[in-house]
């Protein structure tokens, strides 16, 4: 077989079935054939690195290095498991020769910001990330990445200028009003932190409609807050296993938004919990009336079924 095939196959299994012991094996087989090849190596730290191998993933991407030097991957990989192990120094040294072999690969940059995030040292993080953008000002990932940075290190009035241009770049972006939002949000600025977030959640942001809820509720229809916070006061009552509680909360809710396939749902799951097997087979038959492609309801219907011709039987 062909050592390619191998490596291909555990592509697919690593980043597809997440089938990660799969994609070791078949990458030792690759390598089995043609040991020689820096990027079978690389490739097999990859699943290690999924599989929390750290030590194996440092040995295969220091063997590639030393097959191919110029293998970027590589240094990012090992920078990545030496961070894992607590090795900083280590994982920095790495994520800088991979920028000098690949100034543009923004991934390291991201990668390498995280380093010095995990230890509160903001100020090198934002550093790093400067050193992308002089090459690229225009990437909002790494904007937001910093942008998220200056908000760690508390400099909203900065992280709100990132999330500004983000805005700029990208007026159709709901994550980038969110995070400009929650910056105005920071400052104080509460009416145009509640106007991005109206207009994130327009485009279905849910966490900008969560911060609505919490902080801008009066721009909301006002039974959907009242709806919402009863089936939000249900799923708590829910964890503490007042499921009577919790039905009761969800037959409010249902009161006042008698179309939410999710409010039928979720109390047919309650009444599932106290073996009202019957009573949520209606529920989730409502659910699915409403929204034919809820397909946890069809399936709930048929394990309520199974529920009541096992009583049958009994």
């Amino acid at each position: 077989n062909s050592p390619e095939i191998y490596i291909q196959r555990s592509v697919f299994k690593d980043d597809v079935l997440n089938d990660d012991a799969g994609a070791v094996a078949d990458c030792d087989a690759a390598i089995a054939i043609d040991s020689a090849n820096a990027g079978y190596y690389y490739s097999r730290s990859r699943p290690l690195y999924d599989l929390h191998e750290n030590q194996r993933v440092i040995d295969d991407c220091s063997k590639a290095i030393a097959l191919d030097s110029t293998i970027v991957e590589a240094y990012g990989m090992r920078g990545n498991a030496y961070d894992e192990l607590g090795k900083n120094q280590l994982a920095i040294n790495d994520y800088n020769t991979g920028i000098r072999l690949a100034p543009s690969n923004y991934q390291t940059y991201l990668n390498f910001s995280v380093v010095y995030i995990e230890h509160k040292d903001y100020k090198n993080a934002i550093l790093v990330l400067d050193r992308y953008l002089k090459i690229s000002p225009n990437d909002v990932q790494i904007l937001n990445q910093r942008g998220n940075v200056k908000m760690m290190a508390g400099d909203y009035k900065a992280a709100k200028k990132d999330f500004n241009n983000m805005v700029a770049i990208d007026p159709a972006s709901p994550e980038a009003l969110y995070m400009r939002g929650t910056a105005e949000d920071s400052l104080g600025e509460s009416n145009a932190a509640c106007k991005d977030m109206l207009a994130a959640e327009k485009m279905n942001f849910w966490p900008a409609h969560v911060h609505l809820l919490a902080k801008c509720s009066d721009l909301l229809d006002p039974k959907l807050v009242a709806g919402e916070r009863l089936f939000n006061q249900a799923l708590k009552q829910q964890e503490k296993a007042d499921y009577d509680g919790a039905i009761q909360s969800y037959t409010e809710a249902i009161k006042i938004l008698p179309d939410s396939a999710v409010f039928y749902y979720n109390r047919g799951k309650v009444k599932r919990k106290k073996e009202d097997h019957e009573g949520a087979i209606l529920d989730y038959q409502k659910a699915v009336s409403l929204d034919k492609r809820m397909k946890e309801a069809w399936a709930a219907i048929g394990v309520s079924q199974l529920y009541l011709e096992r009583n049958a039987e009994a």
